[in-house]
């Protein structure tokens, strides 16, 4: 409940506010997983949104949040990338097409519109450093943008 609060709150966030074509200034970069979990796609207002919520599987939240301006409150904008594997793996490398097996998706907010799309190109790979921790290399593309980006990532409660 409280990872669908999150992404509510974001969505909130960015569906009351205005914008701005700014170069951004990134605020916030983070590296989460959760265990029993799985992805939702849940729809509000005709918008289609990933949601984490109870299952069976580990689920990885990359996210960056960013805001062109830091005094303005209304213009500012976060990406997800959200996908899921079973939990019995130490080691995982999924390409292209694959991705849609460990259900990864895209996911972009601003105060103009949101979009969730699934991600079919590109290259998702990690190693269980231990029970808490992962190090992930994420190279995927989404329409015209690009994620490329290496981190570990932490078991989130």
């Amino acid at each position: 409940m409280m990872k669908t609060l999150k992404v509510l709150l974001l969505f909130l966030l960015f569906s009351s506010s205005c914008g701005n074509d700014n170069e951004s200034v990134v605020i916030i970069e983070s590296f989460d997983f959760f265990e029993n979990a799985s992805i939702v796609i849940l729809t509000s207002n005709g918008t289609d949104f990933p949601s984490i919520e109870n299952g069976e599987n580990l689920v990885f939240d990359y996210g960056v949040f960013s805001d062109p301006e830091e005094d303005v409150v209304d213009d500012a904008s976060s990406t997800s990338l959200f996908f899921e594997i079973p939990p019995t793996l130490d080691a995982f490398e999924y390409r292209n097409e694959e991705l849609g097996e460990i259900n990864c998706y895209f996911f972009l907010g601003n105060s103009e519109f949101s979009i969730t799309e699934g991600v079919s190109e590109g290259t998702i790979s990690g190693n269980r450093i231990n029970n808490s921790s992962w190090e992930i290399a994420i190279d995927v593309a989404v329409d015209t943008r690009e994620i490329n980006v290496t981190g570990i990532f932490n078991l989130k409660e």
